[in-house]
């Protein structure tokens, strides 16, 4: 049963065949979990009000470990005139310290959504779906579950298969290190990707599975 303070938001998305002539459409619904952790809830509710995530891309999808989206404006940070780069470049950097708030940490079991972070574990909009249990492998790093999918138009998150979404685009991959990029260069890659948006994105990275709308639906 859902904890009594949680938001349930969905997430309707669309992917297109590799010849573009076909679409699938799909949705998600998510329940967040502010006693969980806070100030991720803040943080990702602000985005979904402000239409931050409509449009966005599923840039970085990756079978057997996660599904990972909202690097940045749709616009790129090159579009400074643009609503949503400046809602990006006024959102500060920030480190969550969800260790110290009064949430009930949870682990990143399959289907539970966290904020991405940097080295020094401050985040900004990047987000992600653990497709697996990876909670053995960031848990100890502080990337810290706020909520969790609870309905989708594919099948229920305990059985799907290989760690992927079936109706979603997994044909790139791990973008930022492909090819065995190092840190640096998976870096830079991130950073173009940031400042060029959905532009740059649909250039190098066609057909990627895109966020048609993102809304709160009332508790579950």
């Amino acid at each position: 049963m859902a904890a009594a303070d949680a938001v349930r938001v969905r997430i309707d998305y669309e992917t297109a065949s590799p010849s573009g002539e076909e679409i699938v459409k799909g949705h998600l619904l998510l329940d967040l979990h502010p006693s969980w952790a806070p100030f991720s809830c803040d943080r990702f509710l602000k985005m979904v009000d402000s239409g931050f995530l409509k449009e966005q891309r599923f840039c970085r999808a990756i079978s057997g470990f996660v599904l990972d989206w909202n690097y940045g404006p749709c616009a790129g940070t090159a579009a400074a005139a643009d609503t949503h780069s400046q809602l990006y470049s006024e959102l500060p950097w920030a480190k969550p310290r969800e260790l110290d708030a009064t949430g009930a940490l949870q682990k990143n079991l399959p289907g539970r959504i966290s904020f991405g972070q940097e080295d020094d574990g401050s985040t900004k909009t990047e987000v992600f779906i653990n497709l697996v249990d990876n909670s053995g492998r960031l848990d100890a790093l502080g990337f810290v579950p706020f909520g969790e999918v609870v309905g989708a138009t594919g099948p229920r998150l305990e059985r799907w298969e290989g760690g992927q979404l079936g109706d979603f685009n997994f044909s790139f991959g791990d973008i930022f290190f492909e090819g065995g990029a190092s840190e640096a260069k998976a870096k830079v890659r991130t950073n173009v990707l940031i400042s060029g948006g959905n532009a740059y994105i649909d250039k190098t990275y066609p057909n990627l599975t895109r966020i048609t709308s993102c809304e709160r639906v009332g508790p579950p």
